[in-house]
C-alpha cells in the first residue's frame, strides 16, 4: 500500500532529540556539539525562545572563512 506525503502525520518523521545552544556559543563548541551528538541542525535559544539555528553547512562555511580556530 502506497502512503501518500500528506498523510503522514509530523509525529511519525520528527527528530527525537533537540540539541540547543546560547547566541554566545563558540563555532568551535557547537562544531563539537555536532560532532559528538552526530547531529546536523543546532537551534540558538536566548530567553527560553529560539532565535536561530546553525546547520552544519553553516558551521563548514565560517570554517573555510577562518572563523572557527
Amino acid at each position: 500500500m502506497h502512503t501518500e506525503f500528506n498523510d503522514i502525520p509530523i509525529e511519525k518523521i520528527k527528530p527525537t532529540l533537540l540539541v540547543s545552544a546560547a547566541p554566545d556559543t563558540s563555532l568551535a563548541e557547537l562544531a563539537g556539539l555536532r560532532h559528538d551528538r552526530h547531529i546536523h541542525r543546532i537551534v540558538i535559544v536566548e530567553d527560553g525562545k529560539p532565535t536561530g539555528i546553525v546547520t552544519t553547512s553553516d558551521i563548514l562555511k565560517a570554517g573555510k572563512k577562518g572563523k572557527v580556530s
